[in-house]
């Protein structure tokens, strides 16, 4: 008598196997494989230090609200790849899961004019000391989720994910350091030195494909004044506006359908 058992289609056969010697092979293809990866999403804020108020910084202020090239989020302009690469507005691509391990926060200076399109986009300034320690002092960052807001950290402990920096020019014993009545120096070239970046490392924040993704920047109304480093006068004739960049660091997985 034989000992083969039949599977599928008549004269296809296969050995039977034995509990004690394992399973045979699955006889089904999948259908999708997995493509897993690192990636970082990024989105910023543009503050107008010449709001033609005392003090220009809005008490709250969405990122990831719009996509590449869209107008928003204080840029007149649209945003180019250097403000976000979110390509949809306040969503993650259809068929791509993220999981956020990290969140990290860099404030820098543009150029007066740069969020207008009028200034020079390849100029950037480090920030003053005063404009630091508002955005540290008096800023919280949050997840948005529709009507459900959820605080993830103050600025001063999420971190610009480089940690502390020293001054990037030479010291000329000037306030700002440099030449003229607009110079930039060792005061203003300070980098962010919150710490690292806030992680998730235990509890990731999972983002499922099409999910309406926002994150606020809550300025409390106590804030000083931008200080838009040297000026003459008032806010209108600062050096720069500050662009308050907020980067997710985590892992997609995308399903790739196979024949």
């Amino acid at each position: 008598m034989s000992q083969m058992t039949p599977y599928g289609a008549p004269g296809q056969m296969a050995a039977t196997v034995s509990p004690r010697d394992g399973q045979p092979a699955a006889l089904n293809l999948s259908k999708q494989v997995a493509r897993i990866g690192e990636q970082c999403l990024w989105s910023t804020y543009a503050y107008n230090s010449g709001a033609g108020s005392v003090n220009a910084w809005t008490s709250e202020a969405d990122v990831f609200a719009v996509g590449l090239g869209q107008a928003g989020q204080g840029w007149v302009r649209g945003t180019t790849r250097a403000e976000t690469n979110l390509l949809t507005a306040g969503q993650i691509p259809v068929g791509l899961s993220f999981k956020v391990y990290g969140v990290a926060f860099h404030p820098y200076g543009i150029p007066k004019g740069n969020i207008s399109g009028a200034g020079n986009p390849t100029s950037a300034y480090s920030l003053d000391v005063a404009d630091y320690n508002a955005l540290q002092g008096f800023g919280v960052l949050q997840w948005r989720f529709q009507d459900t807001q959820i605080d993830v950290a103050p600025l001063q402990a999420i971190g610009s994910a480089g940690g502390i920096f020293g001054g990037g020019t030479a010291d000329t014993g000037a306030a700002y350091g440099g030449a003229g009545s607009q110079g930039m120096g060792s005061m203003v070239a300070l980098n962010h030195g919150g710490g690292a970046y806030w992680q998730y490392s235990i509890y990731p924040v999972q983002l499922q494909a099409g999910v309406t993704l926002r994150m606020r920047i809550n300025m409390s109304r106590e804030a000083p004044a931008i200080s838009g480093g040297p000026q003459i006068g008032d806010p209108a004739t600062a050096a720069y506006d500050v662009a308050a960049r907020v980067m997710l660091f985590g892992v997609y997985e995308s399903a790739i359908v196979i024949a």
